[in-house]
């Protein structure tokens, strides 16, 4: 009850401390801005002003005006944002306009807006028309015999822009892009005013596609490998062309197997089961398996680009391991790598790529290729916390021979690992016991393992606490020693991580004595507990 009683208090104090904030005269209005709108309803007759305000305030506004040259003054209150000055109510000239805020406390005023009443007609937007094969625009747009000289404006944007391009003083009532970007869908809009009139509004969007070339460059071609780097799995892969290069009908891709060549001429509108194309990257279905060098190309209505050759590596010839340098959190991704300590000539640059693993391919994949003297690359996306990504260095000559370099698991947020899947004893000695265990796969690490911790028991106490490397060299294997012989153990193991232990998976077994293990020592005895 104390609470509640506090939290209304406390309400309390704080509408009455808002209201005392609120007191006082009104803040000065802005000067409101006004046109005579010109068209079939209003017939370039009303001033229209929009003073800009926001209804729901409890200050009342009024719209006020007089002749310029007198002190005459008339008014009007209102409550709404469109406030209009009929033409019985004004002569043409110039006129003083303001707004006036009042409330309990007092009023202010805006500052003055001199209008005159022949510069601010403002006539309806251009009728506007195109033609796809000129790329061209044209409008009507007609000014009374007293203003007949015109301005127009145009602005356009490609379909993909947000920010608008203007030409102005557009004297004429055609416009023809020059230049424009072919295969791109434009979009143009036109404004025009009259002597010193304001300008119109813009016109209704006008959209035209551009002229489709040949599509020009090479594409990024690549390979998805997963995360095995084995030929057998590989996919090939490249990223799709931009819309500025049409649409493309199809790919030709040539695969050499071992000096005979396949071809393949895969439709984009029927792939037939052979292609794959996602928003950005398209793969080929079919392995890269005895593949030693591809090149594809794409092909629209006009032409095809030149083709993009890859010679792939040769298993069991890959250049030096060679350390990189990963960053990683849930949005972004940075490699790095040392230069090269002796530079080679048929360097043509460095590829990284990033695969998730578990992903088929052309998912959960993405590369970038920098120059050779660059030694940084930055990858932007949403990376899966917990979930594996494999971050790849390659090389890749002027021959386009590929070279793997280097490969390194990371996590853009760690966790703790599940239990190792098998854990066992065995080689049982009178002092000495060998454990094995099987790694916990990689989909369950949730982390870069750094160790194991094994925990020996003797009863209920822990007698020893050993780290054992998670390196594959050491082979998941583990000796314990000086141990007591005919003695019941238990023994714990867990992976470690980054972010902690994960859960143990337990063995017992119980010592030889010495005389026994002499004359059984050829027998391998083991007792375990999962």
């Amino acid at each position: 009850m104390a609470t509640l009683w506090t939290r209304s208090l406390l309400s309390m104090l704080l509408a009455n401390l808002l209201n005392c904030l609120a007191q006082g005269p009104p803040v000065a209005p802005s000067p409101p801005e006004c046109s005579i709108p010109c068209g079939e309803k209003n017939n370039c007759v009303d001033i229209h002003c929009n003073p800009g305000l926001d209804p729901r305030n409890s200050t009342e506004y009024s719209l006020h005006w007089e002749p310029a040259d007198s002190e005459e003054r008339q008014g009007i209150s209102a409550n709404t944002s469109d406030w209009i000055i009929y033409r019985e109510q004004y002569n043409h000239g110039k006129l003083r306009v303001w707004v006036q805020a009042k409330n309990q406390y007092g009023s202010a005023k805006s500052p003055y807006s001199i209008l005159n009443t022949e510069n601010i007609r403002k006539l309806p937007p251009p009728k506007v028309a195109s033609h796809q094969e000129s790329f061209k625009i044209d409008w009507t747009f007609t000014c009374d015999e007293q203003l007949s000289l015109r301005h127009c404006d145009v602005r356009y944007r490609t379909e993909a822009e947000q920010d608008w391009h203007e030409d102005e003083d557009e004297n004429d009532l055609s416009y023809t892009m020059d230049d424009p970007q072919p295969s791109t869908v434009y979009e143009l809009q036109v404004c025009c005013s009259c002597g010193k009139g304001l300008k119109s509004d813009w016109s209704a969007i006008q959209r035209l596609r551009s002229t489709e070339t040949a599509p020009v460059g090479v594409l990024d071609l690549w390979q998805d490998c997963g995360i095995t780097q084995q030929g057998s799995v590989c996919a090939l892969t490249w990223k799709k062309l931009p819309p500025t290069c049409g649409l493309i009908l199809g790919y030709e891709a040539r695969l050499s197997y071992n000096g005979t060549l396949v071809f393949l001429n895969v439709s984009t509108a029927e792939p037939k089961g052979l292609l794959v194309c996602e928003e950005i990257q398209c793969h080929l279905t079919s392995s890269l398996k005895d593949v030693s060098s591809v090149s594809v190309s794409a092909y629209n209505a006009q032409g095809a680009t030149v083709p993009s050759y890859l010679t792939l590596p040769i298993p069991g010839k890959e250049k030096t391991y060679q350390a990189i340098h990963v960053e990683m959190n849930e949005e972004n991704l940075t490699v790095s790598w040392d230069s090269p300590s002796q530079p080679s000539d048929n360097l043509k640059e460095h590829v990284v790529q990033y695969k998730q693993a578990g992903c088929p391919p052309g998912q959960g994949f993405d590369w970038v290729k920098a120059t050779t003297n660059q030694t940084t690359a930055l990858f932007k996306g949403q990376y899966k916390k917990y979930t594996p990504y494999q971050v790849s260095l390659f090389t890749l000559s002027h021959g386009s021979e590929v070279h793997h370099i280097s490969s390194v698991i990371r996590y853009s947020l760690e966790g703790s690992p599940s239990a190792v899947p098998s854990f066992k004893v065995f080689s049982i000695a009178a002092t000495q016991v060998t454990l094995f265990w099987e790694s916990v796969p990689l989909s369950k690490q949730r982390g870069v393992i750094l160790h194991y911790q094994i925990f020996v028991y003797s009863g209920v106490h822990i007698q020893t606490v050993h780290n054992a490397s998670a390196s594959p060299q050491h082979k998941n294997t583990y000796k314990l020693e000086n141990l007591t012989p005919e003695q019941d153990y238990e023994v714990r193991i867990r992976a470690v991580t980054a972010a902690g232990p994960g859960a143990n998976a337990t063995a017992k077994f119980k010592t030889k004595h010495r005389e026994d293990y002499g004359i059984a020592s050829h027998l391998n005895y083991f007792y375990f507990l999962m």
